[in-house]
């Protein structure tokens, strides 16, 4: 071995690089080798396929809709399950009581605001304004 290295240095400069050449290249073409027989590149009919592997997006999507129609099934069945605890006549009853007892405060409610065009109001206003002065 220390022969064939004393050989090459006895060798001209170009000669020299050129078999450097060489041996750089069949050692990277054996790196890159087991490297690409690593990702199985070969397509054997023997070999099992590779599967296929979906998007991150997709899969983000496809989650997402699979939420939405498990929350809207369960909002149904919540809803349902109520209307069937409570019979409609009860409900229908409470709704006109509800709109009743609503009419019945929006009347008080308007009855009890002072009205500017009331001589009293008027009256009280121009109390306040000349104590004010």
């Amino acid at each position: 071995m220390f022969e064939l290295l004393d050989n090459l240095r006895n060798k001209p400069p170009h000669t020299r690089k050129q078999l450097a050449l060489i041996i750089s290249s069949a050692f990277s073409f054996i790196v890159f080798s087991m490297w690409a027989g690593s990702w199985n590149v070969r397509n054997d009919s023997s070999s099992p396929k590779s599967t296929y592997s979906k998007p991150p997006t997709e899969v983000l999507l496809t989650s997402v809709g699979e939420l939405k129609t498990e929350g809207v099934s369960r909002w149904q069945d919540a809803m349902k399950s109520l209307t069937e605890q409570v019979p409609k006549e009860q409900i229908g009853a409470n709704s006109v009581a509800n709109d009743e007892q609503h009419e019945m405060e929006m009347q008080t409610t308007q009855t009890s605001e002072t009205n500017p065009a009331d001589p009293e109001f008027i009256k009280e206003d121009l109390l306040i304004t000349e104590t004010m002065r």
